[in-house]
């Protein structure tokens, strides 16, 4: 019931002439989809090991805060190797300005400089659809993250 009465307030949201504030989109979202398709999702994969996206959540705060996670796992079973737990997490800050989200995330300090990318807020499926992040070197993803 929670889920149907937040799509509908979303939906709402994004009917209305009222601008879209970041305490609008406040919550938690789960990750559901990766590139338009369902998880689990294959990222990269090598002669002896594949990288997998299994899940995840973004939350957003009221306070333009974020922490986007995403889960998953480096199986290198072909060559003998063990299943070990991966994931990447993206802290910062995000601003609204219509249906678009701007997310920037601090690198770490050896690399120093933000991470920036965006998103858009589809309030009539209550999601929030993050677009080419980069989970792996040269391999930006689109993320769909639900309610």
């Amino acid at each position: 019931m929670k889920i149907t009465l937040a799509i509908v307030a979303l939906a709402l949201l994004a009917a209305c002439d009222d601008p879209i504030t970041v305490k609008d989109v406040a919550g938690t979202y789960s990750l559901t989809a990766m590139d338009a398709h369902p998880l689990p999702q294959l990222l990269t994969a090598t002669l002896s090991c594949d990288q997998w996206v299994h899940g995840g959540d973004l939350t957003l705060l009221a306070t333009g805060a974020f922490r986007l996670v995403v889960r998953g796992e480096m199986d290198c079973t072909r060559a003998g190797g063990p299943v070990q737990v991966t994931g990447w997490d993206f802290p910062g800050t995000f601003s609204v300005a219509g249906t678009a989200l701007q997310f920037v995330s601090p690198l770490p300090p050896s690399t120093a400089g933000e991470l920036r990318f965006s998103g858009r807020i589809d309030g009539l499926r209550g999601r929030v659809i993050v677009s080419g992040l980069e989970l792996q070197l040269q391999r930006a993803v689109d993320l769909e993250f639900r309610r």
